[in-house]
């Protein structure tokens, strides 16, 4: 069995190219670039499961994936498929894999309607740069963070540029202020996107639900520290990377501000994928050092 984020590439299409039209034609005000960005977000699915083919014919590769600058410690291969694997007779998927997920770089092929996704996976979720290239030959290309879109250019099947999704975390407007607070407001409640800071210098941007940090956004702390990931109720929950000032940088699962779950310990150029349960070491397998 083996993971990856879509179930259905042509019911992914669809979707995707309806939330694109929804925002082409909305006026992208300061206030409404959270909510526009979660809408394309929305149609990504997670959690398929895939059979291995017993025959060794590789997919059609539709389209070459220029890859970006992307950070080779982390997306070194790791294990190499031999046979692709299929869901019923039309998703088929070729890539590197881990634990059973997706991991590494992979293609993921539509054979009825000729979809292609191609990029980086982290334990089966889309993260880093990747590439959809659609059935009459649109194109998608941007950057994701387990499976939401950080930002990206949405090209027509001439190759010219129809949408630009900018990445909105990293320079945020003035829209509502309170106290060490700007940024959207429902009762004076904090609700929608907005950045708070403490009075010691540390502080969030990202998504707020009744006040709480829940959703997508990033902690940089006075010490240097820093977290970019989901949220529930003020506590890191979901995927996540966080940073030390000394380099280590961690990639994967929390829980109730534990780890929680498979993650990447990074230092140094070596890499260890380790398990944790409730922020406690239960697994530790190296994966390769910074030798290429």
């Amino acid at each position: 069995m083996l993971e990856i984020p879509f179930k259905n590439l042509t019911y992914f299409e669809n979707e995707f190219k309806n939330a694109l039209k929804e925002i082409q034609s909305s006026n992208t005000t300061l206030e409404t670039q959270a909510d526009i960005k979660n809408t394309l977000n929305s149609v990504f699915i997670q959690g398929s499961t895939f059979e291995l083919i017993q025959k060794g014919v590789k997919p059609k590769i539709f389209a070459q994936f220029q890859q970006k600058q992307v950070d080779q410690i982390i997306y070194k291969r790791f294990l190499n498929l031999q046979q692709p694997y299929e869901l019923n007779s039309d998703l088929i998927y070729y890539g590197q894999y881990y634990n059973e997920k997706a991991h590494g770089f992979g293609k993921l092929v539509s054979k009825k309607s000729s979809i292609l996704f191609e990029g980086h996976f982290v334990f089966g979720q889309i993260h880093g740069y990747g590439r959809l290239i659609l059935s009459r030959g649109d194109i998608f290309e941007g950057k994701w963070f387990f499976n939401k879109i950080l930002y990206g250019t949405y090209y027509n099947e001439f190759l010219k540029p129809i949408i630009s999704i900018k990445e909105h975390y990293l320079d945020f407007p003035q829209v509502r202020t309170q106290q060490n607070y700007n940024g959207n407001l429902i009762n004076n409640r904090r609700e929608g996107f907005g950045r708070y800071q403490w009075d010691d210098g540390t502080y969030y941007i990202g998504d707020f639900v009744d006040n709480e940090m829940s959703g997508f956004g990033k902690m940089i702390y006075k010490d240097g520290r820093k977290y970019f990931g989901y949220w529930k109720n003020s506590q890191m929950d979901g995927y996540g990377q966080f940073e030390w000032p000394n380099g280590q940088t961690y990639i994967g699962s929390y829980s109730k501000d534990k780890k929680n779950g498979f993650g990447m310990m990074i230092l140094n150029g070596r890499v260890q994928i380790r398990k944790f349960e409730n922020g406690k070491l239960i697994s530790k397998n190296k994966v390769n050092d910074n030798s290429y």
